[in-house]
């Protein structure tokens, strides 16, 4: 835009001049060591987003679970006075009175235990996924609010140079209006068009604004704080060079989304096994030790005395419990497995899909860089050029200024639309994309 300018006049250059470029070369290096980069903000936000925090205490719940359910049952302690006369209770009054303390222990069938701990163990894994799945959640929302917030910024900046510019231009139109050469009409013109796109700089600082509250959300922070983050320091990454075969066969190793279906596959295969093996019956081992007085007449003389028992549980409804918790497993392994199959084909289709606009956009993006905007650049000279010596009117001039502007701001959405998919497709693939 700048190269268009100076066919005009010295002064319009000065007056479309970014006031940043003022600054010294020390409070420019200052600043920019103020300025978050990308990356900083993807590290603040995998600190400090409370997302984050959800998933993790309930990852680090389940990691509790497994010594809990591969734990014995508590056992029980029992004392019991037994057999007192109602007419004296003591028990000295009788050889079959007595106070007995029983120590009393559930233990499960042999490897029971170690089928519950291990669904356990798959239950935590599951939840540490989800927490993975989390993170690159996280990533994914501060790509986009931040490629967001590059582009509210290049659309601000620009309108408000070219707001300088198209000052200029009603400058020039009431010069050659004042000398005769041109018509009120292309004033007013002008005077229109400028009016048109101040309502429009104010739209562009509200979108700037709103695009900087929801990166401050995206990190973590609350609404409102300062995000020193202006003007964006992070370069936009160039298209992944991956191919989309390969690109389609790592999606099975490390799409999150899928690793945490697998991981709730693996959760219902051994609770199935677990549900199998909770046939077995449970044992019940028992102690006790009696203390007794010492009545006359009783051959024993009031020794004390003990005594072991073993208990089994009978799984004599098994046909309405333990066979009906294994169907009930085995319906819920097949459900996870469906979702594995649903999760692949939609994980596939989202790859293909973001792949086809990544190639349309990189080649839009080549379109406006080599041909429309320098395109566009020359018809603005041109039309400037014909106007100062009356061979156009003063609507070419803006009419090839406005389509300028718009191909200006289109080729800055377009980056940052690529941006965004990159980030997207990288949250898909499940890591970064070179």
């Amino acid at each position: 835009m700048l190269l268009v300018l100076t066919t005009l006049a010295p002064k319009i250059v000065q007056s479309a001049e970014n006031p940043v470029k003022k600054e010294s070369a020390e409070k420019a290096e200052v600043k920019a060591k103020e300025e978050l980069s990308l990356s900083a903000l993807v590290e603040e936000a995998l600190q400090n987003h409370p997302s984050l925090s959800v998933t993790q205490h309930a990852a680090e719940a389940a990691a509790r679970v497994p010594s809990q359910v591969g734990a014995l049952p508590d056992p029980v302690i029992a004392l019991n006075i037994s057999n007192l006369r109602i007419d004296d209770p003591s028990l000295s009054s009788s050889p079959m009175s007595g106070v007995q303390l029983a120590v009393q222990q559930a233990v499960p069938f042999p490897g029971k235990l170690g089928r519950r701990r291990k669904v356990s163990e798959a239950g935590a894994t599951t939840a540490r996924t989800v927490n993975r799945l989390q993170e690159i959640a996280v990533i994914r929302e501060v790509k986009v609010a931040y490629w967001d917030y590059t582009y509210a910024h290049a659309a601000e900046t620009i309108t408000r140079q070219n707001l300088s510019i198209l000052d200029t231009l009603v400058n020039v139109a009431n010069s050659r209006v004042a000398v005769g050469q041109g018509a009120q009409q292309d004033v007013l013109k002008a005077q229109v068009a400028l009016g048109q796109l101040r309502d429009l700089l104010l739209i562009r600082e509200q979108q700037t604004g709103t695009a900087v509250e929801r990166l401050s959300i995206a990190v973590g922070r609350e609404p409102g704080l300062p995000l020193p983050i202006s003007p964006p320091t992070t370069a936009p990454p160039p298209p992944p060079s991956l191919e989309l075969s390969s690109l389609l066969e790592e999606l099975e190793e490390t799409n999150p989304q899928l690793q945490v279906r697998d991981s709730i596959v693996q959760r219902t295969k051994a609770s199935v096994r677990e549900a199998r093996h909770d046939l077995w019956p449970d044992f019940v081992f028992a102690g006790a030790y009696r203390f007794r007085g010492t009545v006359p007449g009783d051959a024993s003389d009031g020794a004390d005395m003990f005594s072991i028992s073993v208990g089994l549980s009978v799984p004599l409804y098994a046909g309405s419990k333990q066979k009906q918790r294994i169907a009930e497993n085995r319906q819920i392994d097949l459900q996870a497995r469906a979702k594995v199959q649903d999760t692949r084909l939609t994980v596939q289709f989202e790859a293909r899909r973001l792949w086809d606009e990544l190639q349309r956009l990189d080649g839009q993006e080549k379109l406006y860089r080599q041909e429309i905007l320098p395109q566009a650049n020359m018809a603005l000279e041109a039309s400037i050029t014909e106007y100062q010596v009356a061979k156009v009117g003063f609507f070419s001039v803006l009419d090839n200024w406005r389509r300028l502007f718009d191909s200006e701001i289109t080729h800055e959405r377009i980056l940052a639309d690529r941006s965004i998919r990159v980030a997207e497709l990288e949250a898909v693939v499940g890591r970064e994309l070179q």
